[in-house]
């Protein structure tokens, strides 16, 4: 029927934020309308499951991920942490003219694909004929590590290279960026229309750029995994021959880069759909998840209960130092993020990332206060 109420009408409903006047105009339509209050209620119980998964998770969770913030030295730790990321994600001054600028982006994504891959194992829901299991992330959730458990980590006497049967490799698609007039014409070659930041200071320069599809893969070395989490102290998990069987394979869709420059200030923002991560089958997932978080540090009475309440295929566990002055969590329209902040010769900079179902954004930005950037990264529509 004519009047229907889209997604975000919908939503404010549901969170309090309409007026009583607008409120009541809405369930009048719904009293009527059995498409608006069949969307409405499904949007009900999206939003309890992701409370549930992403923000308020059950006494045991929230026991567990306390229990992996010892006391860090914040001071040095934030310094060093800001510097690192900073050097990856913003420029001084961001050249669209320059793929060198770029490729750190293109990290970043092989990064993520690679993560994906190992730290967010979907349960199989392939037929038994099936050889390989296809998820793509759309939901976060972001796990602390405590300090004292990387440094546990980093002494291990392992040789990372033997993780690997082949080493992970881009197999196909360019890494070099392919600068375009405007984003209807990044637009038409990604497949997709991108989203843009609302800036509250006047833009004079803006830069657009899109990234080729690539793909990534890689094959476990299953004895190795496993003699990994023997060193690391994980006994409870034996992980299956399957996982070796075949090689893991993650297919980057193109991402869109823009830049927006003023007076003083500077943002860029990568955005993109979500890898395609392919595995072999027959692996039981929940148990690798598992794994990965009691390989974060969590013990495993609070691992199985977080492992029980995620939805590994679409999940991805994304571990981040905890503690740290630098690093926090936020929330962006709803969908957690992970800001990184700070100075670099007395100019402040940020990044931040969150995902929107299956969509990813990366936002840097010199110039800004971090009210304003937040602002700006709920502005990107």
């Amino acid at each position: 029927m004519t009047g229907c109420y889209d997604d975000g009408a919908l939503r404010a409903g549901l969170d309090g934020e309409l007026s009583a006047e607008a409120l009541l105009a809405q369930q009048e339509h719904l009293a009527v309308c059995a498409a608006c209050r069949a969307r409405r209620a499904e949007l009900h119980a999206l939003s309890e499951r992701t409370a549930l998964l992403l923000h308020s998770p059950p006494p045991d969770v929230l026991t567990a991920l306390a229990a992996l913030r010892p006391r860090i030295d914040r001071e040095r730790s934030a310094s060093a942490v800001g510097r690192s990321l900073y050097r990856q994600s913003s420029q001084r001054s961001i050249s669209m003219t320059s793929t060198r600028v770029w490729r750190p982006w293109m990290g970043w994504a092989a990064a993520l694909a690679v993560v994906v891959a190992l730290l967010a194992f979907p349960p199989v829901r392939a037929a038994a004929d099936q050889l390989l299991n296809i998820f793509r992330v759309q939901n976060v959730v972001f796990v602390p590590v405590s300090r004292e458990r990387m440094e546990q980590l980093q002494q291990l006497n392992f040789d990372g290279e033997t993780l690997f049967v082949t080493p992970p490799q881009q197999t196909s698609g360019s890494t070099e960026m392919r600068r375009v007039a405007s984003l209807d014409e990044a637009a038409a070659l990604v497949g997709f229309t991108p989203a843009q930041p609302g800036l509250s200071r006047p833009i004079t320069q803006t830069e657009f750029a899109v990234s080729d599809r690539a793909t990534f893969e890689f094959q476990v070395n299953v004895e190795s995994a496993r003699e990994l989490l023997r060193l690391a102290g994980v006994n409870d998990v034996v992980l299956p021959d399957a996982l070796g069987a075949a090689p893991i394979v993650a297919v980057m869709s193109p991402a869109v880069i823009a830049r927006y420059a003023g007076d003083g200030y500077e943002v860029m923002l990568v955005q993109g759909v979500s890898p395609q991560v392919t595995l072999p089958s027959g692996v039981e997932m929940q148990q690798l998840g598992y794994a990965a978080l009691r390989m974060l540090g969590m013990d495993a009475r609070q691992a199985a209960t977080l492992a029980a309440q995620i939805d590994w295929r679409t999940t991805l566990v994304f571990p981040f130092p905890a503690d740290i002055n630098s690093l926090r969590q936020v929330s962006v329209g709803g969908s957690p993020g992970l800001l990184v902040s700070g100075q670099e010769r007395g100019e402040g900079y940020q990044s931040l990332y969150w995902q929107r179902g299956e969509r990813f954004y990366v936002l840097s930005g010199r110039g800004l206060s971090t009210d304003a950037f937040l602002a700006a990264a709920e502005s990107v529509r």
